[in-house]
């Protein structure tokens, strides 16, 4: 559309140009005339265009915020319940077991207190960063609280959970020195 407005106007322009310009374009001969409708239209749909791209881009903007936590990029507690909902009716439906993993951090309200909330942040960011590389596509992570994180797994037996959740004991352990030296940097 906007390809098509710049045509329309160096088309005007080049009629301006060749002619002269007209007291009054509507009346200066149906070429212009023309254009003038033509360009204006174009305008407006421009304008029309620009207010639906905004307005879509809000939009998704605000489909994702009320399910996202802010600080992680994680869902919240809120769409971790949605997906529960619709994780619980899909296994009664198929019968599959569903399991959940609850993680509280020990000792983070120490540390946030020790560092600062900013270094509190840095050490949720990497935190939900290590999690979200130890889960499986299908598993649904969440941030349900200040320092509390779940994780729901459709297709998972109780002994899976546990397996899933001794890894993530290790994954977050290994990291933990790593999670030091952000801490002392802040």
């Amino acid at each position: 559309m906007l390809a098509t407005l710049s045509i329309a106007n160096f088309i005007r322009i080049m009629g301006v140009g060749h002619s002269g310009a007209p007291r009054n374009y509507l009346t200066a001969g149906p070429f212009l005339a023309w254009i003038v409708i033509v360009n204006s239209c174009l305008q407006g749909g421009d304008m029309v265009a620009y207010v639906w791209m905004t307005a879509a881009l809000l939009r998704r903007e605000l489909e994702v915020q009320p399910s996202t936590d802010p600080l992680t990029g994680l869902l919240n507690r809120r769409a971790l319940e949605l997906g529960a909902e619709e994780q619980i009716l899909n296994g009664n439906r198929t019968h599959s077991p569903i399991s959940a993993i609850v993680l509280d951090l020990d000792g983070f309200k120490r540390a946030n207190d020790s560092f600062g909330h900013h270094c509190g942040d840095a050490m949720l960011l990497a935190i939900s960063s290590c999690l979200q590389r130890a889960m499986r596509p299908q598993d649904l992570l969440a941030r349900i609280g200040g320092d509390e994180f779940a994780i729901l797994q459709p297709d998972t037996t109780y002994g899976g959970a546990t397996e899933i959740a001794n890894r993530l004991s290790v994954v977050i352990l290994s990291n933990r020195d790593r999670l030091r030296s952000g801490a002392d940097q802040c």
